[in-house]
């Protein structure tokens, strides 16, 4: 069985199209064997993502 690496933290900006900030926290997690990345999954607060995306 290999490792979990586990990464957290925010992802931080301004939509492009909306001009609109986000600020939505994360969580990386990488399962790691003999040295190597075997796998990677990602979450992520998707509601502040939507609502950056969401006209005025």
């Amino acid at each position: 069985m290999g490792n979990i690496v586990v990464a957290l933290g925010r992802s931080k900006g301004i939509h492009r199209a909306t001009g609109k900030k986000m600020d939505a926290q994360f969580a990386h997690i990488w399962r790691v064997d003999a040295g190597k990345i075997v796998g990677f999954q990602q979450y992520i607060d998707t509601l502040q993502v939507w609502r950056a995306a969401q006209a005025s």
